[in-house]
């Protein structure tokens, strides 16, 4: 489950970009206890279990908002994509 838990937090770390020692500072923990959390891996201490569930609800809440960005992206491209296209066949 822990393996689990640090291989989606390096996932969401490679697709929000942001780096491992921006999480420990915004969770309050010292970039190395993050560092030694993921690598314990398996069988962490219980202070390194909160270091990994406080970095995995903060890298959710990163992905959910760049996910929200990109979904807003998407829906202006898409107005501004039938705006062109419907002014195209009115000039026709």
């Amino acid at each position: 489950m822990w393996r689990n838990i640090c291989d989606q937090i390096r996932q969401m770390l490679e697709y929000t970009g942001v780096s491992q020692q921006d999480v420990a500072e915004e969770i309050g923990a010292h970039p190395t206890a993050l560092s030694r959390a993921m690598r314990h891996g398996s069988d962490p201490s219980a202070t390194e279990r909160k270091i990994l569930l406080d970095a995995h609800r903060l890298m959710v809440e990163k992905q959910k908002a760049a996910n929200t960005v990109i979904e807003r992206q998407m829906k202006e491209a898409g107005l501004a994509l039938e705006k062109a296209a419907a002014l195209e066949s009115m000039a026709l």
